[in-house]
């Protein structure tokens, strides 16, 4: 179980926002930067598993918008997790938005999920940098240049 978090609201930044969401909120990173708003993330254990957070969606199907954030959704940990979710909820017209700090390079299968209709929110932290792996890079800049 590595869901924290399960809710809705307004998405609050990128393309999508003032788009009604569905947020799911993963636990853990490998970041842990120091002005987070969410630094509980790094720590609380997870409450909910994915076939939970399946139920919620198809629960709230009236929202359009899947919003996979975190910590830091990308983690290994989550990846399977967020693969399961968008394979068992394929909602018509729907979106989905992975927000990442842009370390961790998605699972291949993950990559090819994303690309029927799914948005990287993508914020490197430059203090960081040194953690950061240009190919991981090049990938998230490729995908802007083709959505």
């Amino acid at each position: 179980m590595s869901i924290i978090e399960m809710f809705e609201s307004i998405q609050g930044e990128g393309q999508y926002i003032g788009t009604p969401s569905i947020f799911i909120r993963f636990s853990g990173c490998n970041l842990k930067c120091s002005w987070c708003d969410t630094k509980y993330s790094w720590t609380e254990k997870g409450k909910y598993t994915w076939k939970d957070a399946i139920r919620f969606i198809k629960e709230n199907s009236l929202y359009k918008h899947i919003v996979f954030t975190g910590g830091e959704p990308l983690l290994s940990k989550n990846q399977e997790d967020i693969m399961r979710i968008i394979q068992n909820t394929m909602i018509v017209d729907s979106r989905i938005t992975i927000e990442t700090n842009g370390i961790i390079l998605p699972y291949h299968s993950l990559q090819l999920l994303m690309k029927i209709r799914g948005l990287w929110s993508v914020s490197p932290k430059l203090q960081f940098l040194e953690k950061y792996n240009l190919n991981t890079l090049r990938y998230f800049d490729s995908i802007k240049n083709h959505q």
